[in-house]
């Protein structure tokens, strides 16, 4: 069914949007049967019409969304997904370029217009041309040219990114597990930058930090007090939104996701994600 190639993309399309894999695909099955309910001789472009209702879907989400986080409990992260050995059937299907879905890129997301969001991700990560984002979005091709400008002003700058190879990657990942599980906290602070930040999202459903965490040493003594509160948590690197994450469990069950955002081979951003809501796609227990 034709519908059914397309969920992937479309879904990968949706989670970067709305940065839940859960509202992604409850998202995408209601476009699917709207679309099952239309008239295919008046469809001349199924998948531009297809991107079109998903795009506009998602629009319309992430502004009631807006709402909802006002009332948050702390601060707000994306939901993470295992992309590690992902196929057809997985949550992580679509989503083939691991720099954009990154933990830090999806926060990055949040932060732009939700126009700003739809056009960027439209034109760089999906290749559409401004025209067709133009067509999508329901404006000219000069307003979505602006859109996409605005985006990249906005995403521009010295911004947290993995810039250096996947095994120094995870080897940083390994060693910032290593300190942290030792209580090393002065081999903490050298991993990570002076003014790095820490994000917890709790969710106000578990214990999280419900403000963000400035400096290389309060992170590090946070990080150190996770283990010491803890003592029976095991922890696992795993590949998580397409980087090497920290996968803490509690008795088999997800506990906390730690993504690391690395800026000059030093640590600039901890994304600790505990909601549990949030932590469904994870379930699986490393082998």
């Amino acid at each position: 069914e034709y519908v059914e190639t397309q969920r992937p993309r479309l879904t990968g399309l949706a989670y970067r949007m709305l940065g839940s894999v859960t509202e992604a695909q409850d998202l995408v099955q209601d476009v699917a049967v709207r679309f099952l309910a239309t008239d295919p001789g008046a469809i001349s472009k199924p998948d531009r019409y297809l991107t079109s209702m998903t795009t506009r879907a998602c629009l319309d989400h992430v502004r009631s969304a807006t709402k909802r986080r006002e009332v948050y409990v702390g601060p707000w992260l994306p939901e993470p997904v295992r992309t590690e050995g992902a196929d057809a059937s997985d949550p992580a299907a679509g989503l083939e370029s691991a720099d954009s879905v990154s933990m830090a890129f999806l926060v990055l997301m949040q932060k732009l217009t939700p126009l700003e969001r739809a056009a960027f991700l439209l034109h760089v990560v999906f290749d559409y041309e401004h025209a067709e984002v133009g067509r999508i979005l329901g404006r000219t091709e000069t307003a979505c040219r602006q859109l996409v400008s605005r985006a990249r002003a906005h995403l521009r700058g010295d911004r947290p990114r993995f810039d250096v190879s996947p095994t120094a990657n995870r080897r940083l990942t390994q060693r910032f597990l290593n300190a942290a599980r030792e209580g090393d906290i002065g081999g903490l602070v050298r991993l990570l930058t002076h003014d790095a930040m820490l994000w917890a999202d709790g969710g106000g459903k578990v214990a999280a930090a419900i403000k963000p965490v400035e400096g290389a040493e309060k992170i590090a003594r946070y990080m150190v007090g996770i283990f010491k509160k803890a003592p029976g948590l095991e922890a696992a690197i795993e590949e998580v939104n397409g980087e090497p994450t920290i996968l803490l469990r509690y008795r088999g069950q997800p506990d906390t996701s730690i993504s690391l955002a690395v800026r000059s081979n030093r640590i600039a951003a901890v994304f600790s994600q505990r909601n549990p809501d949030k932590l469904i796609h994870l379930s699986p227990v490393s082998r």
